[in-house]
């Protein structure tokens, strides 16, 4: 579910976990989901770019 006042974009698995993600628009059916997490255990938050395409 896309929420453009928030610009958040919301995941929901099988097991009902919810995942929220910023993104950016790149064109009608495709969004780019930004996430920040620690992705090789440096003590940093890395940026990881998602994308997700709708059909």
């Amino acid at each position: 579910m896309v929420n453009k006042r928030n610009n958040e974009f919301s995941l929901t698995y099988g097991t009902r976990t919810t995942t929220v993600y910023k993104y950016q628009k790149v064109d009608e059916n495709t969004l780019v989901l930004i996430e920040y997490r620690d992705k090789n255990n440096d003590g940093k938050e890395d940026k990881i770019l998602n994308y997700y395409e709708r059909k």
